[in-house]
């Protein structure tokens, strides 16, 4: 296991490693990045990732990444660029952020929940893809937020303060359960919330 640190674990250059967990011993002896992965580098991860005072999960460059176990930190987890995958067997929840961010062609596998203090799902730059398998929660701002060809797809359903939100030509989001809003208002402004805006 991975206790202390600046970044628990690194992999790039088509190396692969496995680990039983990265667990700081106490909240924020990692400070950095849980996990990082770059060009075609790939990672197991047999139990979870938790405790991580920065992002517990970020991959580019092709990385690919399993965690056998869940993800909990401050923060979500951040795939970038095609090819590039992280699959989570359990849970993510980011205590202060996003749970799953996606750009420039990520992918990113959930088999489990996602828990987040902001968005749940982050659809981003370029777009990506999310898988979500359970439910998705959301505490301050969308459940879902997707732009510039993203396709997030959650089996189970959303709930969070502002709903769904998706913009531009090809992005998709499909919610198979159901979504609940929980906020009749946008923060700090008179707008109303939505279950889905398009």
């Amino acid at each position: 296991s991975i206790v202390r640190g600046q970044s628990g674990v690194k992999v790039q250059n088509g190396g692969t490693v496995t680990v039983t967990s990265i667990f700081p011993i106490s909240e924020g002896a990692i400070t950095g990045i849980g996990l990082q992965g770059e060009t075609g580098g790939s990672a197991t991860v047999k139990g979870d990732i938790t405790n991580v005072n920065g992002v517990p999960i970020s991959l580019m460059g092709g990385a690919t990444a399993h965690v056998i176990g869940s993800v909990s930190a401050r923060h979500g987890i951040v795939v970038q660029q095609t090819g590039s995958l992280a699959t989570i067997d359990g849970n993510i929840n980011a205590t202060a952020d996003t749970g799953a961010y996606v750009t420039n062609g990520g992918a990113i596998v959930v088999n489990g929940n996602v828990t987040a203090a902001t968005r749940g799902v982050l659809g981003g730059y370029a777009g990506g893809t999310v898988r979500v398998k359970g439910d998705v929660t959301a505490t301050r701002w969308e459940g879902i937020y997707a732009y510039s060809d993203s396709d997030i797809v959650v089996d189970g359903s959303v709930t969070s303060a502002y709903g769904l939100y998706a913009h531009g030509e090809g992005t998709t989001v499909l919610v198979k359960g159901s979504t609940v809003t929980t906020s009749a208002t946008v923060e700090s402004s008179s707008d109303p919330t939505y279950g889905a805006y398009a």
